[in-house]
């Protein structure tokens, strides 16, 4: 599990960090919080369906100084979707207790320049229980109707910053890890560019 650049931080039942004495005991509470100032070393990039027959296509996802939401910098994604199904995303675990079941908001603002409503990319941000391996796995969020918008930017000509959050309920294996993934599915045949920034993740044990 990577951690830098990222700040992550168990606050305890015994009390908050530094604190610990001062306060009653409460659940478990884990926060990954970055804006991507450092880089993305904290995450790995992954991608599916892309190859067209033997040929992979151009993708990257780095760091940009090109445009931010917060700070300076932002992580931006690149793909030439010559496949029409082209999946790229971030990917962080975070080892939590395991057979515990956690509530867990993500937040992050993405910026799109798709301002008409056909031809647009899917949103790929989830957590899952274990490590994720396949399309179905990668794909879950969107067929769980977490963005049914996609990457629409609300009809603007050139790049919108919009803000993006989900809540989900999830319980972890005997491994006790969770895995967040952040990035595009590219649904239609072309090439496109995003950012993302103000990443904020908040994990805390059910009762």
């Amino acid at each position: 599990m990577f951690r830098i650049g990222i700040l992550a931080v168990l606050i305890s039942s015994l009390g908050s960090v530094g604190c610990s004495n001062s306060i009653s005991p409460g659940p478990e509470t884990y926060r990954i919080e970055d804006s991507f100032e450092n880089g993305i070393s904290s995450w790995t990039a992954h991608s599916l369906d892309d190859k067209v027959d033997t040929l992979p296509i151009d993708w990257h996802f780095v760091p940009s100084d090109e445009m931010a939401s917060q700070g300076s910098r932002s992580a931006k994604l690149y793909m030439e979707n010559l496949t029409d199904a082209a999946k790229i995303w971030l990917e962080q675990a975070l080892e939590v207790t395991p057979n515990k079941t956690y509530s867990v908001v993500i937040s992050f603002d993405l910026a799109s320049a798709d301002y008409g409503e056909v031809n647009l990319f899917e949103l790929l941000a989830n957590v899952l229980p274990r490590k994720p391996l396949t399309r179905d796995d990668v794909v879950s969020g969107v067929r769980n109707g977490d963005f049914p918008e996609g990457t629409y930017n609300g009809g603007v000509e050139g790049y919108v910053w919009l803000p993006k959050s989900l809540t989900r309920e999830i319980t972890t294996n005997r491994d006790g890890q969770l895995y967040f993934i952040l990035g595009i599915w590219g649904t239609w045949e072309g090439a496109r560019t995003y950012y993302f920034d103000n990443l904020r993740i908040t994990v805390t044990e059910h009762p």
